[in-house]
């Protein structure tokens, strides 16, 4: 059985981890700069990286296996557990329950998931039709990323299944699979130099403040909301290279278990988020200093969502498109 690849479980464990500070509801504006251009984009890069197509057949089952499968049986997972939905129902009120099972449907729940979905499904009809060549995959990444200008800021016609946005994620997406293809081709090494590691970080970090602040610059991946979509590209880019270095070159067994459990902290992190939030609900000091208050109340909700995460990986893993035993990192899905 093929061993994990533990940079990757690294880089996605740090995403994982944005995303809880993305959802947190304490202000961190500046940590919010750093993370912002890269956390999700880096995703798609990694779900990139890790997919490999067979045949047409195989590669719809698999999708629908992984991601389709587990999205549907996650959402109404969370559907049937959520106190309000259960209350309106006890209440004769069907109107709630209604509205989020057509949410569900039409793929606005557990956005990168349904996103994803999109984004899988474009590449296997690209590569089944055109796209098997390295040099069509580069080119189609590039021509791909002036789509950004086509969804930015329009939030209100949200479409399917995150459609229109994964057709700019699908650049990164296919970014991440020539990158697996070259690195492997040419056996392309990560230089291992701890300080130099620390000191791109620095530099990804000073860039990102110095452009989003003294430029104005707001970005928001998920709600196409891009001040200069251009920017938001470079400060993507080099946040996700930054990102591959530092995951490298500092592993964190910690970060590695989040990252190999990412799709159930995508699922349950609302629910997790309410335990946590319940926990500290007495420390009234942890809104004093809200930057470190941050960080406490996220490494809290991940050891919670591990705990979910074991009792799913035992009992139940085909919730979250695995099969028993399943620790190969190309048995187990994108996420």
């Amino acid at each position: 059985m093929k061993e994990r690849i533990r940079w990757i479980d690294n880089a996605k464990g740090i995403c994982v981890f944005c995303v809880l500070l993305a959802h947190c509801k304490l202000h961190h504006p500046y940590i919010q700069m750093v993370y912002t251009p890269f956390f999700l984009t880096m995703f798609f890069f990694l779900s990139g990286y890790l997919y490999r197509c067979r045949t047409f057949k195989e590669d719809i089952f698999k999708l629908t296996r992984t991601l389709i499968i587990p999205y549907f049986l996650l959402c109404f997972l969370i559907l049937f557990i959520g106190k309000d939905n259960w209350e309106s129902v006890l209440n004769g009120n069907f109107e709630l329950v209604a509205h989020r099972t057509l949410r569900i449907l039409y793929g606005y729940d557990l956005w990168f998931v349904s996103c994803l979905i999109a984004v899988q499904l474009y590449y296997i009809l690209l590569y089944h039709v055109y796209m098997k060549n390295l040099k069509y995959k580069i080119l189609t990444a590039i021509a791909l990323l002036p789509s950004v200008y086509l969804i930015k800021n329009t939030d209100s016609q949200m479409m399917p299944y995150y459609c229109d946005i994964a057709l700019f994620a699908l650049s990164f997406f296919i970014s991440g699979n020539v990158f697996k293809e070259l690195t492997s081709r040419y056996k392309i090494k990560t230089y291992s130099n701890s300080a130099i590691g620390i000191a791109i970080l620095l530099c990804y970090i000073f860039i990102a403040l110095v452009m989003q602040l003294n430029l104005d610059m707001e970005f928001h991946f998920a709600y196409n909301y891009y001040s200069s979509p251009a920017f938001f590209i470079i400060l993507s880019l080099l946040g996700m290279f930054t990102i591959y270095i530092i995951s490298n070159l500092f592993p964190l067994s910690f970060l590695e278990k989040i990252g190999r459990n990412s799709l159930v902290f995508f699922a349950f992190n609302g629910k997790a988020l309410a335990l946590t939030m319940l926990l500290f609900r007495h420390i009234n000091s942890i809104y004093d200093c809200q930057y470190l208050s941050a960080f406490i109340i996220c490494i809290v909700q991940s050891f919670i969502l591990l705990g979910f995460s074991k009792i799913i990986n035992t009992y139940v893993p085909f919730l979250i498109g695995k099969q028993k035993n399943e620790n190969s990192t190309f048995k187990s899905t994108s996420l």
